[in-house]
Formats: structure tokens, C-alpha cells, sequence
């Protein structure tokens, strides 16, 4: 995307609150494969007009007393025209504008420093996004999503943290059928881990899907299960 934004804020004479707005409009070209791409079940649409797009937001900042943490609220808007998206109803399938799209919804985040405990992210997004040429929702665009992360500084260089990331409440089209169907609510869990062994040596380690959750985030196409995974970060 190209973009052009204009923003502004407003700061409280106590600092604790801060007011938030922009605006900004944004270009994406169809790429090679969109225009182009040729396979059995796909072949590019040459006639493809460019993605535009104009949006706005506005928000407020809540900063806590002595650095413990701020909340954040934001209300979004985006207008699409020209969206690209595959064209589920031809075979083999292509890809083709949608004249007129909207995106908007609600972004709450935070973060904490419980002393003493731990340190806390969290986040939600309430999303409408809808084909307002069809008068339908856009598809695999979750109503709900969120995540919370927790993690504590032990001291002498060790950090461990969980984590849960969710989607809940989205269409998706059958694998098999190519109907429009409801895609499945899922939560993975995740477990972390750092040791700063020096300055300049940091060793990691993660577990992703800690419960082996069996989930889609495209129908047909199953997600890994649980994974574990190690690394070692070197600072020059």
C-alpha cells in the first residue's frame, strides 16, 4: 500500500490522558499473481483495478500513576473501493474487485505492571467488515479477536511468559463445496521463555499451541499443533 495520513493529539496538563485522531487514504496496485497467476484451480484477472482506500480514527489514552501501565480505546472506519478478493463462484476460481467495502469496529489494548507479579499485554478488537456491494459480511474477517500476555522478570536474566491469542465469530467458504460457511472459534495457548546469558547473548525458547488445539484459520488447511521451537539472539 501507498499511503498519505494526517494525525493529532491533545495531552492533558496532567499527562494522564491523551486524545487521538488521523486520517488517511491508502493505494495497492493488483499484484503478479492477482493479474497473472496460473495453476488447475486459479488463473489471474488481467482486468483487476487498483485497491483505494479512505479512513479515519479516533481515540483516548489513559496513562496509570507511576509508569503502571496505560489503556487504550480507538474507534476505526475504512472505506474500500476496487477490493480484491477470490472469486469463490467461477471455476477455476480468480480474483475480482468488490465496488464498495467497509471495515470498522472498536481496539482496546492495555498494559500493566503488576509489581511484584508480572507484566500484563492485552488487546480485543470488535470488527464489522462488510461487501457493501452484496450486502454480506467480508469473508475470514473475525467480529472478535483478542490476545493476553503475561510474563515476569526473575532476575539474573531469566523471563518466562504465557500467552492465548482468539478468534471467534467469522465466515469462511468450504474447501469441498466452495458454500459459505461459518469458520470454527479457536484459542491457542503459547509458554515463553529468555535467559541473558551476557550482554550481547540471549538464549530463547517458546512453545506454540501449548494444548494441541486442532483449528482452520482457513477451511481445509490445518493449523500445526503443538511446536516447540529454541534460539539464540546475538547483539553486535
Amino acid at each position: 500500500f501507498r499511503r498519505r495520513n494526517t494525525a493529532a493529539a491533545w495531552s492533558s496538563a496532567d499527562a494522564r490522558w491523551k486524545l487521538r485522531a488521523s486520517y488517511g487514504t491508502a493505494f495497492r496496485a493488483p499484484g503478479f499473481l492477482d493479474l497473472y497467476g496460473q495453476s488447475s484451480f486459479y488463473v489471474g484477472n488481467p482486468n483487476l483495478r487498483p485497491e483505494k482506500a479512505k479512513g479515519w480514527d479516533a481515540g483516548v489514552d489513559y496513562f496509570f500513576a507511576d509508569k503502571q501501565g496505560v489503556l487504550s480505546a480507538t474507534w476505526f472506519d475504512t472505506r474500500l473501493t476496487n477490493l480484491i478478493v477470490f472469486d469463490f463462484g467461477v471455476f477455476p476460481g480468480t480474483t475480482a474487485n468488490i465496488e464498495r467495502a467497509e471495515t470498522k469496529g472498536l481496539e482496546v489494548s492495555g498494559k500493566f505492571s503488576l509489581r511484584g507479579v508480572a507484566d500484563v499485554r492485552l488487546s480485543y478488537t470488535y470488527l464489522e467488515a462488510d461487501n457493501l456491494t452484496q450486502g454480506s459480511r467480508l469473508l475470514r474477517r473475525p467480529r472478535h479477536s483478542g490476545s493476553l500476555d503475561a510474563w515476569r522478570d526473575f532476575g539474573r536474566g531469566f523471563s518466562v511468559g504465557a500467552g492465548l491469542a482468539f478468534v471467534s465469530d467469522r465466515l469462511d467458504v468450504d474447501a469441498a463445496t466452495f458454500a459459505t460457511i461459518r469458520g470454527e472459534d479457536y484459542t491457542v495457548v503459547r509458554v515463553y521463555g529468555a535467559w541473558q546469558a551476557t550482554p550481547r547473548v540471549t538464549i530463547k525458547a517458546r512453545v506454540e499451541n501449548l494444548l494441541d488445539e486442532q483449528y482452520e484459520q482457513v477451511n481445509g488447511y490445518p493449523q500445526p499443533g503443538v511446536g516447540a521451537f529454541a534460539g539464540v539472539e546475538l547483539k553486535f
